[in-house]
């Protein structure tokens, strides 16, 4: 009998309460169901022994299979040589390789014996290395001594550079401020005497410290330090340890130089000429002149950094930080012809500076400085085809200046706003660039004249466009001889119109648009502030 056959089906789900003879008809029609379940449970017993049989048979045939079909992986065929090169692409490409079990090549050596013979025998995949900081913090101690870190960090990173056998190094190596292992006699902490031991071979390096712990580097040569290509210096401000006169930037075959430091950028024995690549952040040097009420004497403005490039003839890529002031001077035009990407800081008047400059290979322009009127950039104008144009949050352009510099600007192809756009007035007041339908209007093509006719790629920040003045700026812009390819913008509110569907023609041919609408979202958390509330 089935539950709808049953006398009792309309009672089923409800809060009927049994007579008792209903209750003696309850138990005979459960008599019969009660019985036939035992017989069910029976069976499934007897089958789920039977699966058990089945699937530890099935196990055990699986392992001989598996044992055998590893034999045969494609992994154990693959020559010496190729897995090398497959374990090469692991490499982080961002960075030098980490002491970390948990990343190549530290991790290739934990799979299994031949792995690890092979990554050991390879040395390009140890020729580079990051040494962290070793930090720690203050704990209850017993009788024993604490554990040596720096003896075992050296030891460990003796081994990996061992390794890396006679293959060119690119080290980074950063130690906080209450990390030295200078001890009163000036002993050399572990991890820079092995640096030392390899400065041969040492071609890229990047030192993040203060400059007494790496001293014995900064005094070497060309003939200590033949290979070395590049090199990254930060520094804290300390006006004992300068960079003045140091041996290690003077060598030949630098050919890129990044500095943060206290320092005169002018009197650094560079061979600037010789330079491909530079970034600097030089600082002025603090001395006590509180009696004499002059400035700190170092750092870098923009009359140095003129004087700067033109030092600098073989130029690719640069970047310079305006520390001090000075109002800009100017003088002949500077020629930096194989400069491809220049960024300044915002302390620049980048309006007087770039007119300053002719930079005819320019593909990528930083601008965080300048000043009232518009008339930059015009010795180069015409030759920026290709030019991807970036203006930073601080960049110091009048109110109409965004427009007006894109007009300059013919040839520039990319332009990236930041996310939260300001100008600064002359006055140094901040203020916000309405990035709003006015604007939009006023980069729109007209019948006589289009802004930029050559931007194909827009990146706004956060902006203030409507969707339908949004949607006829990228039609208007889609018309044109040199349409669109890509526009990206931040709107902070709802989507009023699905712009990429009105857009589904220029899509598929190739547009790319990337609209994110993000708004403020609340939450109520019933507990909050239960944690500051007294008791009674």
């Amino acid at each position: 009998m089935s539950s709808h056959d049953s006398p009792f089906a309309d009672k089923f789900g409800t809060n009927y309460v049994p007579s008792d003879l209903e209750m003696d008809q309850l138990r005979a029609l459960l008599v019969e169901p009660i019985a036939e379940l035992a017989l069910v449970d029976a069976q499934i017993d007897e089958l789920d022994v039977l699966v058990r049989q089945l699937k530890g048979k099935r196990a055990s045939l699986q392992t001989r299979i598996d044992v055998h079909a590893a034999l045969m992986s494609p992994f154990r065929r693959i020559p010496q040589d190729v897995l090398g090169e497959i374990f090469s692409a692991c490499l982080p490409t961002m960075h030098n390789a980490l002491i970390d079990p948990g990343e190549a090549p530290m991790l290739l050596g934990r799979i299994c014996r031949h792995w690890r013979d092979v990554a050991y025998s390879t040395p390009r995949l140890w020729s580079s290395l990051h040494i962290p900081p070793v930090t720690g913090r203050f704990e209850q101690l017993d009788s024993h001594d604490p554990p040596n870190i720096d003896d075992r960090l050296e030891k460990f990173v003796e081994a990996w550079l061992d390794r890396s056998a006679s293959c060119p190094l690119s080290i980074s190596i950063s130690r906080g401020p209450y990390d030295s292992d200078i001890g009163p006699s000036g002993t050399t902490p572990g991890t820079i005497r092995q640096l030392i031991r390899v400065a041969g071979r040492l071609c890229h390096l990047s030192i993040c410290t203060h400059l007494s712990e790496i001293r014995p580097l900064l005094l070497f040569g060309r003939e200590d330090l033949p290979c070395l290509r590049s090199i990254h210096i930060q520094a804290p401000s300390d006006p004992n340890e300068l960079l003045d006169g140091v041996p290690i930037l003077q060598i030949p075959n630098l050919h890129q130089i990044s500095l943060h430091a206290s320092t005169d950028a002018l009197t650094l024995p560079l061979r600037w000429s010789e330079l491909t690549d530079l970034s600097l952040e030089c600082f002025p040097i603090w001395v006590d002149n509180s009696a004499h009420n002059s400035p700190n004497p170092g750092g870098l403005d923009q009359n140095g950094a003129q004087d700067l490039l033109r030092r600098c003839p073989n130029l690719v890529r640069c970047h310079l930080q305006a520390t001090t002031y000075a109002p800009f001077i100017g003088g002949s035009t500077v020629i930096v012809p194989h400069l491809k990407a220049l960024s300044l800081s915002d302390e620049f008047d980048s309006a007087q500076f770039m007119q300053s400059l002719d930079l005819p290979s320019l593909r990528y322009l930083g601008i965080g400085g300048g000043g009232p009127g518009t008339p930059s950039l015009r010795s180069i104008q015409s030759s920026m085809h290709g030019l991807t144009l970036e203006l930073r949050n601080s960049c110091r352009l009048p109110e109409d200046g965004l427009v007006d510099l894109l007009n300059l600007l013919r040839g520039v192809s990319r332009v990236r706003l930041p996310r939260t756009t300001r100008i600064r007035l002359p006055n140094h007041l901040a203020m916000v660039i309405s990035l709003d339908d006015e604007f939009l209007a006023r980069l729109s093509p007209k019948p006589t004249h289009t802004v930029s006719p050559a931007l194909t790629h827009i990146e706004f920040g956060i902006c203030d466009f409507s969707d339908i003045a949004l949607l006829d700026f990228i039609r208007a812009r889609m018309a044109t001889g040199n349409p669109l390819r890509r526009i990206e913008a931040i709107l902070p509110r709802a989507m009023d119109i699905d712009i990429p569907s009105e857009l589904h023609p220029f899509i598929s041919t190739g547009l790319q648009v990337d609209l994110k609408y993000e708004f403020r979202t609340w939450d109520l958390d019933v507990r909050d502030g239960l944690s500051e509330m007294g008791c009674f």
